[in-house]
């Protein structure tokens, strides 16, 4: 798997076996951040934790903004729970209830529900709005893993 410095923000590649050891960077030998990389559910992302689990993680990180009110976002839920199962250790996947955190909502310009956003070494690359199909979302992603 590869993960992502989060000080030097250089990839490395650790084998799953070596997770538990506390890998270092091959660059600046910080030691990378394990957490969460092999749960295969997605991280359930708020204003206060975004900084660490999103703009710091050490994985490409898909971002699936919804709302309890929206009925598309209800059936979408799976689909994004399906998706971080299969793509556990390669990428992070989070949920995002924009009523709970209005903050992200707004400095992201979350207008309408569902909406994607890819991060990659702490960065916005991509936003994808609207109910996008779970294998559109898989080639939007290969690019970044």
């Amino acid at each position: 798997m590869t993960l992502r410095c989060s000080q030097c923000r250089a990839k490395n590649r650790v084998p799953l076996a070596k997770l538990a050891d506390q890998p270092k960077c091959g660059r600046c030998k910080a030691s990378l951040p394990t957490e969460h990389v092999t749960d295969g559910r997605p991280v359930l992302v708020s204003d206060g934790n975004f900084a660490q689990t999103v703009l710091q993680s050490p994985q490409p990180v898909l971002l699936y903004a919804w709302a309890s009110w929206c009925s598309v976002c209800s059936g979408i839920n799976s689909t994004v729970d399906q998706l971080a199962q299969e793509t556990k250790g390669k990428l992070r996947v989070g949920k995002l209830n924009i009523e709970a955190n209005p903050e992200l909502a707004n400095r992201y310009n979350i207008l309408s529900v569902p909406a994607f956003f890819i991060f990659d070494a702490g960065q916005l690359k991509e936003h994808l709005p609207g109910a996008v199909p779970k294998y559109d979302l898989m080639m939007k992603m290969a690019t970044y893993i």
